[in-house]
């Protein structure tokens, strides 16, 4: 079974499949090309000057904030999203959440690298200002907000081969020229790390052979393996013009479950005659090969985000923070009611 780079959704215990992935995502940065082109930060070819570091996003977050009048970043507090985003910046400062300790798993979160990190995202509110007042916000806010124009940059997991976009542009009629992507900054080391999962089809582990013979038959119809013949080719070339006649975006850059050739050839061919984006906006997405992959953490995980959203809130919305206090406070909390649960 071929998989994406090197980090897989593990669908095995003791050797057997009980699954299959549908899609994955990679968390990479999505940006406004004309806010960025009206901040002057574009090349010669109208192509966004991506942040390298987080340092620069910073930076060039506060230009476009202070040329243009709108926010340069989203930062998502609610609903789990605040966490789920925030992992992808603490990995760049070198900070962990979660370890196994002498065979038990441990909360290490109020690390000085995770005390970094936190104070990365305090000086995006109260040294750039570049986030807004709301610290209570999620994705679908984000999604509003692109749309409207009202934001220049954000974390993004596109999961689709088809278009990513769509649930930005059924919201607002924002122009396609707008839409640009990159791959996440670099850390503080120079390397990328990028969050990875992903959606799948489980199977019973009491299905028969012409059960599970029916489900990879269905699954194959439907797309959702390595497998791709003219009447998944005709399927996808339709859908494609529906994504360019509803003025979607096709073209843009994506990682894939399966990097069997045939597969990327036959998505390719399907979209060629509907491309309606500049390519180059989104050539810096999502650069595998300089990127590791990180999968979601082993325990609890859904619960830490949830924790992780609180204590973004509070960074935000206290200029003051003792931001070790909080996370010493915030670790044993989690370790009592959560990890003590699973070890």
């Amino acid at each position: 079974m071929p998989q994406e780079h090197d980090v897989s959704l593990d669908l095995t215990r003791d050797g057997k499949y009980y699954g299959l992935p549908c899609n994955v995502y990679v968390m990479g940065l999505l940006c406004n090309a004309q806010l960025f082109e009206q901040a002057g930060l574009v090349d010669e070819n109208g192509v966004p000057l991506f942040p390298t570091s987080w340092e620069d996003l910073a930076e060039k977050a506060k230009i476009i904030q202070d040329k243009t009048g709108v926010q340069g970043f989203f930062m998502p507090t609610m609903d789990g999203n605040g966490g789920w985003h925030f992992m992808n910046i603490a990995w760049a400062f070198g900070a962990k959440f979660e370890e196994c300790i002498d065979g038990k798993w441990t909360a290490v979160y109020n690390s000085p690298e995770m005390v970094k990190a936190f104070q990365y995202v305090h000086d995006l509110k109260w040294k750039y200002n570049v986030i807004g007042d709301n610290a209570l916000v999620n994705v679908p806010a984000f999604f509003k907000q692109f749309a409207g124009g009202q934001v220049a940059m954000g974390i993004y997991a596109p999961s689709n081969e088809r278009n990513n976009f769509a649930n930005i542009l059924k919201q607002n009629a924002l122009p396609l020229d707008a839409f640009s992507m990159c791959a996440l900054p670099k850390g503080e080391d120079g390397t990328r790390k990028a969050l990875m999962g992903g959606t799948l089809y489980m199977f019973s582990q009491t299905a028969n052979q012409d059960e599970l013979d029916a489900c990879f038959d269905w699954l194959e119809i439907c797309g959702f393996t390595p497998k791709m013949g003219e009447e998944k080719l005709a399927t996808l070339k339709a859908d494609f013009a529906a994504d360019s006649e509803n003025n979607y975006v096709v073209g843009a850059s994506n990682a894939y479950v399966w990097n069997d050739q045939g597969y990327l050839d036959t998505i390719e061919e399907a979209r060629k005659d509907y491309i309606n984006i500049d390519q180059k906006k989104f050539a810096q997405y999502p650069d595998l090969e300089n990127t590791t992959l990180v999968p979601e953490e082993p325990y609890c995980c859904q619960d830490l985000y949830r924790v992780i959203d609180s204590l973004l809130q509070k960074v935000l919305l206290n200029e003051d923070i003792d931001i070790q206090a909080m996370l010493d406070e915030s670790v044993k909390d989690f370790q009592f009611n959560f990890l003590d649960k699973v070890n």
